[in-house]
């Protein structure tokens, strides 16, 4: 078994990312079983961190923060699938997306952030970003 773990400058972008599955794909020719571990893209985990502390001391500007994560994922999974694939990615980009706006309103509101939910928080692009490279690397969608 081999375990590999790409870092969110290893899967920055599409053609990163399109990079990673070449490696696996090479990897899988040596070993029967591969792991792969990936983190939020590149500067994303930042992101979110920003918009949480933006939203507890009451500034606004975490909504357009929020309509850049958007687009960058957007962007990523334009570069990696077809029209269909698009498809299938978009309404769980936009669920995602939806669910962290309206954590972070309630952040807005409450004007406090605690440890349990900056780390909630933060596993928002782990998410985002490890269901769109499975999704790459099965090219189901």
């Amino acid at each position: 078994m081999i375990v590999l773990k790409f870092g969110g400058t290893s899967v920055a972008n599409a053609d990163r990312i399109k990079q990673v599955k070449k490696i696996v794909e090479r990897t899988l020719e040596r070993s029967e079983t591969v792991i792969v571990v990936v983190s939020a893209l590149g500067g994303t985990t930042d992101i979110l961190l920003d918009m949480a502390n933006m939203a507890a001391a009451g500034n606004e500007e975490f909504r357009e923060q929020i309509d850049e994560l958007r687009y960058r994922h957007r962007r990523a999974a334009e570069g990696l699938f077809s029209e269909k694939g698009l498809r299938n990615f978009l309404p769980f980009l936009k669920t995602q997306t939806r669910n962290l706006e309206n954590m972070l309103q309630g952040l807005y509101l409450i004007k406090e952030l605690s440890p349990r939910i900056k780390d909630y928080l933060s596993s928002f692009g782990v998410l985002l970003s490890s269901y769109m490279i499975a999704h790459f690397f099965l090219d189901d969608m």
